[in-house]
């Protein structure tokens, strides 16, 4: 389903709402908000909207990544670069996907990847550290 026809869908279901919704006389201000199955309908369209907005958005603003398995990579407001799979469903920070790949096993929950010189986006093995929760708390701390 493209853009537009997700707009007509939506625009079809909250019109049929309206419409029933003034029959019964239920005013749409009103703290009774009753849950109908064009409401739900309106619900899934408006999330499928979101999404499809979403990846469109960060298509618009992706580059190519050098990761076969993640093509593409957006740097995020932290600074950090972020991977994206083809369909931009899948995400993993470069710099732990780095250390995966370095390593030969993914990174458990609690192993956290330290940038040795805070430089987010330097994601050069040199530069990366394995550390646990409590050690890199204070590498941030200390001075």
């Amino acid at each position: 389903m493209n853009i537009k026809e997700l707009e007509n869908q939506i625009i079809i279901i909250i019109n049929e709402t309206d419409k029933a919704l003034k029959l019964l006389g239920v005013i749409r201000n009103s703290k009774a908000k009753p849950i109908t199955q064009a409401t739900y309908k309106i619900k899934i369209l408006c999330d499928e909207y979101y999404q499809y907005c979403r990846i469109e958005k960060l298509k618009s603003i992706a580059m190519k990544s050098n990761h076969a398995e993640y093509p593409y990579q957006i740097i995020n407001e932290s600074g950090y670069v972020c991977l994206y799979s083809s369909n931009f469903k899948k995400i993993k920070l470069e710099h732990r996907y780095i250390m995966e790949k370095a390593i030969g096993r993914a990174l458990n929950k609690d192993e956290i990847v330290h940038h040795i010189n805070k430089n987010p986006s330097n994601n050069n093995i040199e530069n990366l550290k394995i550390v646990d929760k409590s050690e890199h708390r204070e590498m941030h701390t200390s001075k």
